[in-house]
């Protein structure tokens, strides 16, 4: 934010519970909807959220308006990983 880029941080409600909910991904979309106005974004995501970012950026709402998803430490199998 501070070189001039807008940032956008959404609160994802059901994962800061602990819970694992669609919502939230909805949530996502949502945000990349009202951020991709005038231009596309890039979204930089960790952990969970960046298993979330990929699942959002599948929708092809979502995909037309990002250009570039870094992501690290997403789960391939979400439901593997929450059972630990």
């Amino acid at each position: 934010a501070a070189l001039g880029y807008r940032c956008l941080v959404p609160a994802l409600q059901q994962l800061s519970q602990f819970r694992h909910n669609d919502a939230d991904i909805d949530t996502l979309i949502a945000t990349v909807e009202r951020g991709a106005v005038d231009y596309p974004v890039s979204i930089l995501a960790f952990s969970y959220g960046a298993s979330y970012a990929l699942s959002a950026v599948a929708n092809p709402r979502v995909r037309k308006r990002c250009d570039a998803l870094v992501g690290f430490g997403a789960y391939y199998a979400l439901a593997e990983a929450l059972e630990h």
